[in-house]
């Protein structure tokens, strides 16, 4: 008998910390009935039991100063606050659509071709560019077709497909110029950038109005670090026709690389005077842009990209960050897992979905979705986060 009441108090023992739990959570809903329902003071008393309960936790801070400004009390809420930004900075992001958004991870396209099965890897494949090449081709229509499906294969990533059909290819006086510039994407994206470097130079010598071989020459440098070069194959490519959206793009990409954010702005702007649908460059534009704290204007071109594309899976991942930043959290954790369930080892995804777990006060998964996205992805600005919500008592 006394065994079965020591176990009893023990099992009591043990449900107390879920039932404080509880009830702190019964506090906040409880406050935010409240308001809905126009009771403020009713609202505030419910907010004082949970800060009175939880005086180390700023989430009650941060929804009493919500429903101060809301009664005009805005010393009052202005205190409340700095309390809560004192105990977590991270914290204000609760209330703080633009600290959501600065916060969290993003993705924007790039030439990064180390693993060609990675969301956001972009081709500089456009196939409209090069069907213009097509007129002045061989006659021989096969074999044109032949060489648009090396093109639509190397937009795929599909790099050995693509090089078995050019090796089927019979190179012409007419096409040779052309078949050097693929069979150097073909090396570009394995990482060959210098026998790639040496077979886009071969097509320009074939033809020197060649635009997109300049182009396709600029990446490799890039991507070799000497920028000078890049800029100055890039400047060719415009001055031979200046009205291809992707040498734009490149040019955006470039400066990005060097730092010079502004004028990688302008670029993307000129990249969407030619295509105003042009997916990578409206995402990398309303990252940018975001990036440069501009929040709202950067949204404006994430949702024309998304609602663009909808299925599109990288978009999964921005549609998830649009509802993250909106403070729809349940959404945001739907389309994250969308993401994650092609690409699970992705680190962004996971640190989001954790990072949306922990505004939904589901600490403890949450902070398991970050520490395994820390695993794959750690920065120092991740970490502090991850310390600052998670090195504590997890609910």
């Amino acid at each position: 008998m006394r065994n079965a009441i020591v176990l009893v108090l023990f099992s009591l023992l043990f449900q107390l910390p879920n039932l404080q739990a509880q009830r702190n959570e019964y506090w906040l809903n409880s406050g935010e009935l409240s308001i809905r329902q126009n009771e403020l003071e009713t609202a505030l008393k419910n907010y004082n039991f949970y800060i009175e309960n939880n005086p180390d936790d700023p989430i009650g801070y941060l929804h009493r100063a919500r429903l101060y400004e809301a009664m005009g009390r805005n010393t009052e809420s202005y205190l409340d606050v700095q309390v809560a930004e004192r105990l977590n900075p991270f914290s204000l992001m609760i209330v703080n659509p633009a600290m959501r958004s600065k916060y969290s991870a993003k993705k924007s396209y790039g030439y990064e071709y180390e693993d060609l099965d990675k969301a956001f890897i972009k081709s500089p494949s456009k196939l409209k560019e090069y069907q213009m090449l097509f007129d002045k081709l061989s006659v021989d229509h096969a074999q044109d077709s032949l060489l648009l499906e090396v093109i639509h294969e190397l937009s795929l990533k599909n790099i050995d497909k693509a090089e078995l059909l050019l090796s089927k290819v019979e190179k012409t006086y007419l096409n040779k110029a052309l078949m050097y510039d693929l069979a150097g994407k073909i090396q570009m994206k394995r990482l060959n950038y210098t026998k790639a470097i040496e077979l886009f130079t071969t097509a320009i010598e074939e033809d020197s109005l060649f635009a997109i071989a300049y182009h396709n020459r600029s990446i490799c440098y890039k991507l070799n670090g000497e920028y000078d070069k890049a800029e100055a194959d890039l400047d060719t490519a415009i001055d031979i026709n200046d009205n291809v959206s992707l040498f734009y793009f490149t040019y955006a990409k470039l400066n990005e690389r060097r730092g010079t954010d502004e004028i990688a702005l302008d670029y993307y702007s000129k990249a969407l005077e030619i295509d105003e649908d042009y997916e990578e460059a409206l995402v990398n534009y309303s990252q940018l842009l975001k990036g440069l704290g501009e929040y709202d204007e950067g949204l404006i071109y994430l949702n024309k990209a998304v609602n663009n594309n909808p299925g599109l899976i990288e978009n999964r991942f921005h549609k998830a960050n649009l509802h993250f930043v909106y403070a729809n959290y349940d959404k945001a954790i739907i389309e994250y897992n969308k993401f994650l369930d092609e690409h699970p080892q992705d680190g962004d995804a996971l640190f989001n979905k954790g990072l949306s777990m922990i505004l939904m006060r589901e600490i403890s998964d949450g902070c398991g979705e970050i520490e395994r996205s820390l695993d794959i992805k750690d920065s120092e600005k991740r970490r502090n986060l991850f310390n600052m919500f998670c090195n504590s008592n997890r609910n």
